[in-house]
């Protein structure tokens, strides 16, 4: 166990900061994380000798560089594994690894944020450095370093959620009473739980009924009902919250679910032409986008990983909703076209998918591919006659089926 004499003392009435300590301690990786990562190491050095042993001939000698990262990487780990320390000491807390040295001032520790694999440590003052200590638990005795730090720091998160819900409770915007801005946070909690719960449920739906009309539907509007949510809740539920030290509900995983049932039932379809799909999907992943970011972004989060993930479901559901769009509801006339099956094959990718290659019917002379059922495989053999169904698309956006 790590013995210390501390005394507390109040900064501006939020943080307390520990003052004496009678000893210095070492905090190691444990000897039997030395031993894996050792054999790691050991292992990706063997494998280099071995790719280095091999016949370049063929792939030419810029293929040398592979076993070169592997050993480099493999020294970087032998050496993290020796040299990484945290030590805790009367003035400082210092985390030596393969990258450098930090050291920060107990003086200056503002609290810790302590997550099942990281610890960070962060400072008052910006000319402080903040520690982040990356898989602590391979550390020997990390129980004892948690608890230490447990003992005489805030948990930033708890001290962030309490002043996010106290903001909350002081917002006359959302009620005359603090009773009543009260029942509006924990009304907005159940709503986001529900509609996220909702959103899963849409995935399986989704997944086993990909030919369902209503289905598809409710796909297209599910996540549109969550921005709308978002309107509506005078800022109460976000696109995304960490629950741990944000007061605010959200609606990240109801939305996202939709968004990727969406883009697999996109795959049912094939696109002719796709000059034309560009134009409507980019306009709308940006109209999206932009209405995530004004009326879901939170303040709780970091803003970079917020934006990211606006940015990739506002395009996943902006490309399955333009396909969608474009071939359920095209109500054109098929034009058919007479070709025949050029190829065909079969992948075995989590689960087993049979294509028909169909000879191309226009100027781009390679073959048209199509995934189809068993039965339809097995049906046209290679070299015989088949009909494609083409049609204009809703949105102008040509495809094709059999």
């Amino acid at each position: 166990m790590l013995y210390v004499i501390i005394t507390f003392s109040y900064l501006n009435d939020l943080y307390f900061k520990p003052s004496q300590f009678t000893i210095m301690e070492e905090f190691t990786n444990s000897t039997g994380m030395k031993i894996f990562y050792g054999a790691i190491a050991l292992f990706m050095i063997g494998f280099s000798l071995f790719l280095f042993n091999m016949d370049h001939s063929k792939a030419g000698n810029g293929v040398l560089a592979i076993p070169v990262i592997f050993v480099i990487l493999a020294l970087v780990i032998l050496v993290s594994q020796f040299k990484r320390k945290i030590i805790i000491s009367a003035d400082s807390i210092v985390s030596i690894n393969a990258f450098g040295r930090k050291e920060l001032p107990t003086a200056d520790v503002k609290g810790c944020r302590i997550n099942q694999k990281t610890i960070s440590i962060e400072p008052i003052s910006s000319s402080s450095p903040k520690i982040v200590i990356n898989n602590y638990s391979d550390l020997s005795s990390s129980d004892d370093l948690v608890t230490w730090l447990n003992t005489n720091f805030i948990d930033l998160d708890t001290s962030d959620l309490k002043e996010e819900h106290a903001k909350v409770l002081n917002d006359t915007s959302l009620g005359f009473t603090e009773e009543e801005r009260e029942q509006k946070l924990i009304r907005a909690k159940r709503i986001s739980m529900a509609y996220n719960i909702c959103g899963s449920v849409l995935l399986f739906l989704g997944i086993f009924l990909r030919s369902n009309y209503t289905t598809t539907v409710m796909l297209l509007i599910y996540p549109l009902a969550g921005i709308l949510l978002m309107v509506f809740s005078n800022g109460l539920i976000r696109f995304a919250s960490d629950s741990k030290k944000s007061a605010y509900p959200f609606i990240f995983v109801g939305f996202m679910l939709p968004a990727f049932a969406l883009l697999l039932k996109s795959f049912d379809y094939q696109i002719y032409k796709y000059n034309n799909i560009w134009t409507p999907f980019l306009a709308y992943g940006l109209v999206i986008f932009f209405l995530l970011y004004t009326k879901g972004l939170s303040s709780g989060m970091p803003v970079k990983p917020q934006l990211i993930f606006m940015i990739i479901f506002s395009f996943i559901y902006a490309y399955g909703s333009t396909t969608l769009l474009n071939c359920t509801f095209d109500k054109s006339k098929p034009q058919i076209i007479h070709t025949s099956i050029y190829t065909i094959d079969i992948r075995q990718s989590k689960g087993t998918h049979y294509y028909l290659y169909l000879k191309s019917w226009d100027s781009d002379p390679k073959p048209k591919s199509i995934e189809v059922s068993t039965r339809t495989f097995y049906r046209y053999p290679i070299g015989s006659d088949i009909d494609v169904h083409l049609k204009k698309g809703l949105l102008n956006i040509p495809w094709y089926y059999l």
